[in-house]
């Protein structure tokens, strides 16, 4: 009988053994299979809602460059439509030389006509005269002897028509040189008007190609810039949508979990701690952009500011000094689209990377492992109000 005790005191021994060494071992060996997958689900969650953060900041980014781009097309269009409105004037003033030049030569062209009639009229009169000289100097070569054998006042006379006659015909070349003269100017005006006017109307084509020109960068430049920062804005926005569905993802899957039995496992999970107890050191480890504590508390599966319970007592802060960088709630950070469009899910409190870390509060350890965005994380349902959760995030990986 006393070797049947010592036997059975023996296999219990042994139990308690295996029991010690099984507790005493990583419990991601001995975490269900629905729990592993709900981990990496939020794990896969928040990768996503990286990404599509950083494919919101980058759609933003290029959005604000295209917007720069645009107002700076906005100027362009101004000063085109500067150009525009010169162009037109210049347009307008090359039409008013055109009239007036054409109108010119008009008159240029009946003039010419005008003094053309006169040359021929007096080159007429001074071929008359010319051979009415001619015919009186070859019959009489002699101006004295044309003369002779008359009386002196026969002979003075005919002497005073003769002169008379060669001055006509003088004044008559000097006339149909003037006349000439005339022509060659008007026909010299003439045409000098009509390169004018040729020079103008190459001028106004000039003009209206480039008007057509401005008019076409005008409408480009208002097109295409407004265009892509109108594409690039939406794509932020839509950007931005799927960060907010992620994060409601994530949130809810969180809740689902919680509500399951527990976040899924780690060192100690299932062990009851005490207000005060150490439970880690703060680290940056998750979605984090510097050394701090992300304290969250949970009531029904929904998140809630932790401040007042910790000014009731309900809750202490889990590091003994610490640098308050971001409250509960819509705050600038949360505002600026970092958890797309929802608020911060809690308080963050900063310190020194290493710094003890302490439970809050009486309850039993439902999370002790890296979860997602929060990192390596810690949590606990209270001891006062099981509905409670409270959740410490970016802590130092466990060694």
């Amino acid at each position: 009988m006393r070797q049947r005790s010592a036997f059975l005191r023996t296999i219990l021994a042994l139990f308690s053994l295996i029991a010690l060494t099984v507790a005493g071992s990583s419990s991601y060996i001995f975490l269900p299979p629905t729990q592993r997958a709900e981990a990496a689900t939020v794990s896969e969650l928040e990768k996503k809602k990286k990404a599509a953060e950083e494919a919101a900041k980058k759609a933003a980014a290029e959005a604000a460059k295209k917007k720069e781009q645009a107002a700076a097309a906005a100027a362009k269009v101004k000063e085109v439509s500067g150009q525009i409105t010169q162009i037109e004037g210049s347009l307008v003033e090359t039409q008013s030389n055109i009239t007036t030049t054409q109108t010119e030569m008009e008159k240029k062209t009946q003039e010419l006509a005008y003094l053309e009639s006169d040359l021929r009229k007096i080159q007429d009169q001074q071929d008359a005269l010319v051979r009415q000289l001619y015919v009186t100097m070859v019959s009489l070569p002699d101006e004295l002897a044309f003369f002779s054998g008359e009386s002196v006042s026969e002979k003075e006379k005919k002497r005073a028509q003769f002169v008379a006659l060669k001055k006509s015909v003088a004044l008559m070349y000097t006339q149909t040189t003037a006349a000439k003269m005339a022509v060659e100017d008007t026909r010299t005006n003439l045409a000098r008007k009509a390169d004018q006017l040729e020079e103008y109307k190459s001028q106004q084509g000039e003009q209206k190609k480039g008007l057509a020109s401005y008019r076409s960068a005008q409408a480009d430049l208002q097109k295409d810039a407004v265009a892509a920062a109108q594409k690039l804005e939406a794509q932020a926005a839509q950007a931005k949508k799927d960060v907010a569905s992620i994060e409601r993802q994530i949130q809810a899957e969180i809740s689902r979990v919680i509500s399951s039995g527990g976040f899924g496992g780690g060192a100690g999970v299932g062990t009851h701690v005490r207000r005060g107890q150490y439970i880690g050191a703060m680290g940056c480890t998750g979605y984090c952009t510097g050394p701090h504590a992300h304290l969250e508390l949970r009531i029904n599966n929904s998140h809630v500011n932790p401040t007042p319970y910790l000014s009731n007592g309900t809750l202490s802060y889990p590091v003994s000094r610490f640098t308050l960088t971001q409250g509960y709630g819509y705050t600038s950070y949360a505002n600026g689209g970092a958890y797309g469009g929802a608020p911060h899910s809690g308080i963050d409190l900063a310190a020194a990377y290493g710094t003890p870390m302490y439970a809050p509060a009486d309850g039993t350890v439902i999370l002790n492992k890296f979860y997602g965005g929060y990192g390596y994380a810690w949590a606990a349902k209270l001891d006062s109000d099981p509905n409670k959760v409270v959740l410490i995030g970016h802590m130092v990986q466990p060694r």
